[in-house]
């Protein structure tokens, strides 16, 4: 129980020096001779009050509370802060030190150093007057003035607009020359290695004409003056330029985001492969680039949150894309995935930072450039892979159209082949037709007309002979057009009378198989008599050739509006559905047709003359229930 009281009493003792060390100057943070380089994280106190002190004095009396980690600033509006720093040199170790404070950026840092006249003004900061700026260092270095065992009291007035996170740290003169030209060193190998890649690959957008390469230009160099900006040496170079280094700041962080939308786009192909997260990215890329109206409003910082949030969308979908990429192209799909995780890295750094949220100083300053160089490295090998494969397939794709040409060439060349064959054979045709007609005049005039029946057999022969003729003719004329087309010579037809005088043709072989169903007239309609008469001829061949002997063909035409239809209906064996299928194939010939002559031509030529008119032919069959074939004239078809 003792114990416990002790406890108590202890704890009771350390809370009331608690509060009242909150309103006490804190012990001061002591140099000694041989610290180089000292960081201030939670050796600073920071002002806490609701209003904006008038003047130093109310500062200096105001509550502070010790601040462990460097000051977040937050989003938002301009940001002021007072810190307090409270510093006693060891013997040894008096003289000037330098206070750096980073990042270079801020707008102004004022150093409030006490003196036996009042208070000394050290006056830093971006946008600070040229004649007014110390210049020698990329950041603002405050000097501070500290003798031996003498306390000092140091206040520093920082004022940035929105969004900052502040890292002090104490420099001796030597040390801080040293980290000077440290940086300088790093700095210049990091800048060197961004211009090497930009002029390799504006080389290569001039050798090869590739525009991704021109686009991955813009994007490394709108990042590299993004950085060479961030890092405050355009202000060290150019100190008078105060206001164009604070806006081309945000200008470029708005045009970093909008060419990342466009690199996207072009890299993993979105427009082809994925058009609408292509839509989404170059929106969002749209609205990044439209930030920039808020540069000429200074309301920049407003919209530096939407333009992070921007950048890790564009990051989530490029990560997606390229987990797709991976299912597509293998070893593209790897490189594109670690390419975005690499962006998604220094995405995440940066915008951690921009968004008021410490992750440690180095990390919070630089690990988004750092991680800039793996993501545009990461990046050229990957342009270069697509390139090759594009370059390779573009070839592949050249090779295969040279082959096909070849080979239409030679198709061609042994399509002309058989064209002069089928003429000459055509040719040799007439012969024996002009036989056949001169040996049918001969009959025709010897006979004495005891068999009234044979003049009208005489007649049929001088009209197939007069047909085939024809169609002989007209055929050697395609031939020399070209062997696939078919040219209609168009003229006026009665449907009914044309289909009566195919079917006449065969009522004196036939003996009644014919059965005709029609009104007595239709319409006219224009068509190519000798070509519709082949259509219709082999229609009907094919019906009496796998009919049953004494089975009946039915030929139908009847008028349906806009089109005529012929059908011929018979009641052979029938087809399944794999011979209907392919009953118009060129040289193509059913089970059903094992034991009958023919070259599988017919049915093809039926559907090629159908197609020349502008209509159809249909088939409509099933095993044992015979076929029916149906020629669909158009009847809107003008010569």
């Amino acid at each position: 129980m003792v114990s416990g009281l002790r406890i108590a009493v202890h704890a009771a003792l350390a809370l009331l020096g608690l509060l009242f060390s909150a309103h006490a100057l804190a012990a001061p943070l002591e140099i000694g001779a041989g610290d180089g380089t000292v960081s201030l994280a939670g050796h600073l106190e920071i002002l806490k009050s609701d209003t904006t002190p008038a003047s130093i004095e109310d500062v200096v009396g105001g509550r502070f509370e010790t601040l462990p980690g460097p000051y977040i600033g937050g989003i938002g509006g301009p940001k002021e802060v007072w810190l307090r720093l409270n510093l006693v040199a060891a013997p040894g170790a008096a003289g000037t030190r330098l206070l750096r404070v980073l990042p270079p950026y801020l707008d102004f840092v004022d150093l409030y150093a006490p003196t036996a006249e009042g208070w000394q003004i050290v006056r830093g900061g971006d946008e600070l007057p040229a004649d007014q700026a110390r210049r020698e260092d990329r950041t603002p270095a405050l000097p501070l003035v500290l003798e031996a065992g003498v306390p000092r009291t140091y206040y520093i007035h920082l004022r940035h607009q929105g969004i900052f996170n502040a890292y002090f740290t104490l420099y001796s003169q030597e040390h801080w020359r040293q980290t000077v030209h440290t940086e300088t060193a790093v700095f210049g190998l990091y800048f060197g290695i961004v211009l090497a890649l930009l002029v390799t690959n504006l080389l290569y957008w001039m050798a090869l004409g590739e525009l991704i390469y021109g686009e991955f230009s813009l994007y490394l160099a709108l990042r590299g003056a993004g950085f060479i900006v961030y890092d405050g040496y355009l202000l060290q170079w150019f100190p008078e330029q105060t206001r164009l280094a604070h806006d081309l700041l945000q200008l470029l962080i708005t045009l970093v985001v909008a060419s990342v939308a466009l690199l996207l786009v072009r890299v993993f192909d979105m427009r082809r492969l994925y058009p609408q997260r292509a839509r989404l990215c170059l929106a969002l890329g749209g609205v990044a680039a439209l930030s920039t109206l808020t540069i000429w409003i200074d309301q920049f910082s407003v919209a530096a949150v939407t333009i992070a949030c921007i950048m890790m969308v564009l990051t989530g979908i490029g990560v997606l894309t390229a987990v797709d990429h991976i299912r597509r192209s293998g070893r593209l799909g790897w490189l594109l995935l670690a390419t975005m995780l690499f962006i998604a890295v220094s995405t995440g750094l940066m915008a951690l930072s921009v968004m008021g949220v410490h992750s440690g100083e180095y990390a919070d300053l630089y690990g988004g450039q750092v991680a800039s160089i793996a993501v545009f490295l990461a990046l050229h090998v990957t342009i270069a892979v697509r390139v090759a494969d594009t370059v390779q397939a573009r070839a592949v794709s050249d090779r295969a159209a040279r082959l096909a040409q070849e080979m239409a060439e030679r198709e061609q060349a042994a399509r002309l082949e058989q064209a002069d064959f089928v003429a000459m054979l055509f040719h040799e045709i007439k012969t024996p037709l002009a036989e056949i007609e001169s040996a049918a005049t001969v009959l025709e005039c010897l006979d004495d007309g005891s068999h009234p029946e044979t003049g009208g057999r005489y007649d049929t022969i001088h009209g197939a002979v007069e047909r085939l003729d024809l169609l002989v003719e007209r055929s050697l004329a395609r031939e020399r057009q070209g062997l696939e087309a078919v040219h209609l010579a168009l003229s006026s037809m009665e449907p009914v009378a044309f289909v009566r005088q195919v079917l006449d043709a065969y009522r004196s072989v036939q003996h009644g198989r014919l059965v005709l169903d029609a009104p007595a007239s239709l319409q006219p309609l224009q068509v190519d008599p000798e070509y519709l008469r082949v259509a219709l001829i082999n229609l009907i061949d094919n019906a009496l050739k796998y009919s049953p002997e004494d089975g009946k063909v039915r030929v139908e035409v009847c008028d349906e509006g806009e089109t005529l239809q012929i059908s011929v209906s018979d009641g052979g064996p029938g087809m399944d559905k794999a011979t209907v299928a392919r009953a118009f194939d060129r040289y193509w010939r059913g089970n059903a047709a094992a034991g009958t002559t023919g070259a599988g031509l017919g049915l093809y030529l039926v559907r090629r003359i159908m197609a020349a008119h502008g209509g159809r032919v249909e088939v409509r069959s099933e095993p044992g229930r015979g076929s029916c074939f149906v020629l669909h004239l158009p009847r809107g078809r003008q010569s």
